[in-house]
């Protein structure tokens, strides 16, 4: 009877390793110990929502068909304001419900203390693709709006990458107001979202984006142009945020931010994880026990990403529902994930 208890105890114990644990996207967020992530489950394309102690941060707002879903995921949390609002770069799956988000807080009379963007000039400008563009310019009409000044937003098939460039500066300003280029030389970029919740921000201040560069190469180099940053909760456990970089600034963060990277848990994985832009040494460096991966099993990425590295317990958005929750808690020696309606890949850790 004790070989038999021992095994179903063994058996439940490795189900709940290799399977994933589903829980209502309704999870309330009541333990103010607790980190929460909640993922917009939009497949190919990123949005999540961090909050700790009723202090909230969004990091990305998905596609412009994904606004019912990413604001679905904020008022299910009853936000109104955010700390931060962070646009890793300009791909339309990145800042494409951007307006929709102002709007949004707008609406509910919330703040926003903080919209983190790279700033471009003119020139970085007339560089990028026309989509690309035109997406920089809808952010720059969100910080207007949010501003009261919807009466300058620019016409979005029509403008002046002069004037765009010109009302970027005046926006930004020092740096130290509404509009935040953050970068790792810049520490005052860093900030706290609750007591003992950081944002150490690693992305560098130079642009992969070279005025005359060859159009062939701007895509990339537009995706490299990623903010990038670890978020630091109890204990030094963190999470690392990676938007859609690739292997340059991959290799860059290994050779000067090391030891940022290598004490990071969980990793989203930069670029949805599609394999060729994941670099085995970042992955090495990095070592996570749990990775994020913004994509669904259709592009069939996932197989050939865990063949760069060991990326822990793999965990996938999919489209399944509106959102899904993980409540990252610390139980000894380290970080694991509470609750998740992730959907679950594989254990990657042998």
């Amino acid at each position: 009877m004790k070989k038999i208890q021992k095994f179903l105890c063994l058996f439940i114990i490795t189900s709940l390793l290799v399977a994933p644990i589903t829980v209502s996207a309704s999870l309330p967020i009541t333990v103010a110990t607790t980190l929460y992530v909640d993922a917009a489950r939009i497949g190919e394309a990123d949005s999540f929502l961090i909050s700790k102690n009723g202090k909230f941060m969004l990091v990305d707002t998905g596609l412009s068909t994904d606004s019912t879903k990413i604001i679905n995921m904020l008022s299910s949390r009853s936000v109104t304001n955010l700390k931060a609002l962070v646009i890793t770069h300009y791909d339309v799956d990145h800042v494409g419900s951007f307006l929709n988000v102002i709007d949004y807080i707008k609406n509910h009379n919330g703040t926003i203390d903080h919209i983190y963007g790279r700033k471009y000039t003119s020139a970085q400008l007339n560089t990028l693709t026309p989509q690309r563009r035109t997406n920089y310019v809808m952010f720059i009409n969100g910080i207007l709006r949010y501003l009261n000044r919807s009466s300058e937003e620019f016409n979005l098939s029509n403008y002046d990458t002069v004037a765009v460039a010109t009302k970027a500066n005046e926006l930004f300003g020092s740096g130290d107001g509404l509009w935040i280029f953050p970068t790792r030389t810049n520490p005052i970029a860093n900030f706290t979202l609750d007591g003992n919740t950081t944002v150490t921000w690693l992305n560098k201040w130079d642009s992969y984006i070279v005025p005359g560069m060859d159009p062939a190469d701007v895509p990339a180099n537009f995706n490299n142009d990623s903010l990038t940053f670890k978020l630091t909760y109890e204990n030094g456990e963190a999470m690392l945020f990676t938007g859609d970089i690739s292997w340059t600034p991959q290799q860059d963060l290994v050779d000067n931010c090391y030891s940022q990277i290598s004490t990071c848990s969980i990793l989203k994985a930069p670029h949805h994880g599609i394999p060729d832009y994941q670099k085995p040494s970042f992955i090495t460096a990095v070592n996570p026990s749990y990775t994020l991966a913004t994509t669904d099993l259709s592009y069939n990425r996932l197989p050939g990403m865990i063949t760069k590295g060991k990326y822990g317990m793999v965990y996938y958005t999919d489209t399944a529902s509106d959102f899904c929750t993980i409540a990252i808690r610390l139980k000894a020696p380290s970080v694991y994930l509470e609750d998740t309606s992730l959907s679950f890949y594989i254990n990657d850790t042998n």
